[in-house]
């Protein structure tokens, strides 16, 4: 697994690669790796800034949910969505890590008996 690495009100925040499983398990905690994945056609912002405050405060951040939230929005209506979706990639890469892998990278499907 590696160190997370994420930008937020123009300063940068990583989680050494030693703490990243215990920031994937908080993520988990918010939302499932479905749901995230989910969140690149249908955003459910409240969830995204809950998972994104998880990793922030853990590199040290203070700020709340509700401040990440409000940035957010702010960069969405401004047109600045580009930083949240490369969270969200972020965000798959921590739950992935560990996931079996299939062709092009993709998790293995198992049979349903």
């Amino acid at each position: 697994m590696a160190e997370i690495r994420i930008t937020f009100q123009g300063e940068d925040y990583v989680i050494p690669e030693s703490r990243a499983f215990e920031i994937g398990e908080r993520i988990e905690d918010i939302a499932s790796l479905p749901e995230v994945i989910g969140w690149a056609k249908s955003p459910k912002f409240f969830k995204m800034a809950r998972c994104i405050g998880v990793i922030l405060r853990a590199a040290g951040g203070r700020m709340t949910d509700k401040d990440v939230h409000s940035q957010m929005m702010a960069d969405f209506q401004a047109g600045n969505p580009a930083a949240y979706f490369s969270v969200l990639a972020s965000l798959v890469a921590v739950l992935m890590d560990g996931a079996p892998q299939g062709k092009a990278g993709e998790p293995e499907k198992t049979d349903a008996s």
